[in-house]
């Protein structure tokens, strides 16, 4: 059986596109977030995934990630250890090829990097 964990489209002290916002925009910021976690979490298991998902609210649709992992009866799987380590140490600012990939990507704001 499969099942999901949802985390957030961007590092946990950066700021986010708002629900309404513009889809295309949203879909880049995505992106880098899947980016920079790739980067961060190398050699997935097979039966790991990052995936886009579509969330509505009152306010407008937003974009926020699920990572999808398997479940094994009687024990913890490799793929569901990926995804909780990915949940519980996701990263607090954007990094350099994160923020690159955002300045060339036509984002009408602008991503600062703080120390």
């Amino acid at each position: 059986m499969r099942d999901y964990i949802n985390i957030c489209c961007t590092p946990i002290e950066e700021n986010c596109l708002p629900a309404g916002s513009c889809y295309e925009l949203q879909l880049i910021q995505a992106q880098a977030m899947i980016d920079q976690l790739q980067r961060a979490n190398p050699s997935p298991p097979v039966d790991f995934d990052i995936r886009i998902h579509e969330s509505y609210h009152e306010a407008g649709m937003y974009l926020d990630l699920q990572l999808w992992y398997t479940i094994e009866e009687g024990g913890i799987s490799e793929s569901y250890q990926w995804a909780l380590d990915i949940e519980c140490n996701l990263p607090e600012r954007w990094d350099d090829l994160a923020l690159q990939f955002l300045a060339t990507s036509d984002l009408q704001f602008t991503y600062s990097k703080t120390a």
